[in-house]
């Protein structure tokens, strides 16, 4: 009894791990641990991706990407498939994007419940930065008015380099 306990504990403990047919290890660094970071703040997420061999590849956006093949390869910057070997089993780096933190899922839905009630997103085209205009605010309406879309329907609009708040450092 005690035996069969101790088994459907740890069935319970990874029912939601994510399983992998093969792994191909490194013969110089095993498993090849990376610590996952959330994607938006850099935050650790608590998860950890074994990736054993990889590759390096670089993309002509000039972002680094890991992983064993190009051909089943995205750059996780701008999505494009053109990647090209820079070094064949490395050591991957201590950090790489996985998923989304808590804070920010947390933070992106709060963003959407606002832009259901009336809000608008907004991003920078130069920095990247993004945020939603309150719902209510003189913009909020004269934008969903000249675009003609009506809560709670999404709606959003990309900001310059002179109107947006961050790039101006008028984050309040």
């Amino acid at each position: 009894m005690f035996v069969d306990e101790k088994i459907e504990i740890k069935r319970s403990a990874f029912k939601n791990l994510k399983m992998v047919k093969k792994m191909f290890f490194s013969e110089i660094y095993g498993a090849n641990p990376s610590m996952c970071v959330c994607e938006l703040c850099g935050e650790p997420t608590g998860e950890l991706a074994l990736l054993g061999k990889c590759n390096e590849y670089r993309c002509n956006c000039g972002a680094l990407s890991y992983g064993r093949a190009a051909g089943d390869m995205r750059c996780g910057k701008c999505g494009s498939r053109n990647l090209v070997v820079v070094a064949r089993d490395v050591k991957a780096s201590r950090n790489i994007a996985g998923g989304i933190c808590e804070a920010c899922r947390e933070k992106i839905e709060r963003d959407e419940a606002l832009v259901r009630q009336g809000g608008i997103f907004w991003k920078c085209s130069k920095c990247g930065a993004r945020g939603v205009v309150r719902p209510g605010t003189y913009c909020a309406l004269m934008v969903r008015h000249k675009l003609g879309i009506v809560a709670p329907n999404p709606c959003g609009v990309e900001l310059t380099e002179k109107e947006c708040p961050v790039c101006q450092g008028d984050v309040r």
